[in-house]
């Protein structure tokens, strides 16, 4: 089965990974501000790695505290953890589930959905949301197409910052650098090059730890090549040789977040930022089964979110305490970190007192004007022909509401 998106729900995907990107709850105070908490008094050597044990961080106190631990909270604690200076801790409700073959045999994408990896977020209409609730979150379950948005869209997001932001370079060119810096690209073979597979090497990097490549089980039959060809013919799209360059406006063969040095597996945040490292950065230790409810606020009115509570993610057991010097980085998801802040009284004053919850930080806009979109997946049976592998499907189309609806496209936006 072939993937077809348009482009606006392109434009969608990349406003849900803006709202998945970590933000800092506030800034810290100066280093001389202290707040007074219990202590830890029966750990006498701080752990590291991966843990369930709540006690191997509970009432201690780190450099950077990051809520969530899916594909944002672990690269940007690994990114982090390469100062050994930087003392981190990250919570994961989900479990370290990445030797199970549902995690990182691309081959069984969508057996995770309904299951315990996922939160299954309920929405309207009798709906739910998929989103990974385990180690590394929607990179530990997902169809695992290495794609990129549009440049246009990026750039858009400079519309977003106020006049004193806009040096933060949220724009194509600047982060363009930090994509290919994520990745080690393997270009396609000449097998893979005879089933339709392509490249750039200029559009990849080739040093980052996310690996990726083509599967060498990629389909050889004549159903990818039908249906770039067809998606063509009906839309007028072109194709192009790399989805990843800036112009998402095309069909291509596009790769995969896959590691051909390991047995062809998943990629995922954890398997590339956390695995080859645990044991040396014993700087960073990772909390997974546990679940953070709200922010600790100094009560010297900086508006200083000074740490977390948490307890365990099936909600039994006492809550915890774990304090910062710096910063509490929120990466809990599109709907786990508005949830949290607004139970620690950020958002709306208005919704927030209707709940009994005392404002802390006037934000109206959290928790609202997420955008999503229901998936269609629409199959057919083949005629008979050999589909020469197993996959998974490498073609990819983001025709814009034009070339799908033609003159009827201002009537469907």
């Amino acid at each position: 089965m072939q993937r077809l998106f348009s482009s606006t729900a392109t434009a969608r995907f990349l406003l849900l990974s803006s709202l998945l990107s970590a933000a800092t709850a506030t800034a810290a105070p100066s280093s001389d501000s202290t707040t007074d908490h219990p202590t830890n008094s029966t750990l006498h050597k701080r752990a590291n790695g991966v843990t369930w044990n709540p006690w191997d961080a509970a009432y201690q106190t780190f450099d950077y505290v990051v809520v969530g631990g899916g594909l944002t909270g672990i690269t940007v604690a690994a990114r982090l953890a390469e100062n050994p200076a930087n003392k981190i801790l990250v919570i994961e409700a989900g479990k370290d589930d990445r030797w199970d073959p549902r995690v990182y045999d691309i081959y069984q994408y969508s057996v995770a959905f309904g299951s315990d990896l996922d939160w299954q977020y309920p929405t309207d209409q009798g709906k739910t949301m998929v989103a990974g609730k385990t180690l590394g979150g929607g990179s530990s379950i997902n169809g695992a197409a290495w794609t990129r948005g549009h440049a246009a869209q990026y750039d858009a997001w400079s519309s977003l910052l106020t006049p004193s932001e806009a040096n933060l370079g949220w724009n194509w060119n600047n982060l363009f650098g930090y994509m290919k810096k994520a990745e080690t690209w393997s270009g396609p073979n000449g097998q893979q090059r005879s089933k339709g597979a392509d490249g750039v090497d200029s559009y990849h990097g080739f040093n980052g730890p996310v690996q990726v490549t083509f599967p060498d089980d990629m389909y050889g039959g004549p159903q990818q090549k039908a249906f770039s060809q067809s998606i063509q013919t009906l839309t007028g799209i072109k194709k192009l040789p790399d989805i990843n360059g800036g112009d998402a406006n095309c069909v291509a063969f596009t790769p995969n977040s896959m590691n051909w040095h390991d047995q062809g597996h998943r990629s995922s945040a954890p398997a590339a930022y956390l695995t080859p490292v645990e044991s040396a950065r014993t700087n960073w230790l990772t909390l997974v089964n546990h679940q953070v409810g709200n922010l600790l606020w100094s009560t010297d009115g900086s508006k200083w979110a000074y740490g977390v509570q948490f307890k365990r993610a099936d909600n039994v057991g006492q809550d915890f305490q774990v304090y910062v010097r710096k910063e509490v980085i929120m990466a809990a998801g599109a709907i786990g970190t508005p949830a949290i802040l607004q139970r620690s009284g950020v958002g709306d004053p208005s919704h927030l007192s209707s709940l009994g919850i005392n404002t802390v930080i006037n934000l109206p806009t959290v928790g609202k004007n997420l955008q999503e979109q229901t998936m269609s997946a629409l199959g057919a049976r083949s005629n008979g022909f050999d589909p020469a592998g197993r996959g998974p499907s490498d073609v990819i189309a983001f025709p814009n509401l034009y070339e799908i609806f033609g003159t009827q496209a201002n009537a469907t936006a």
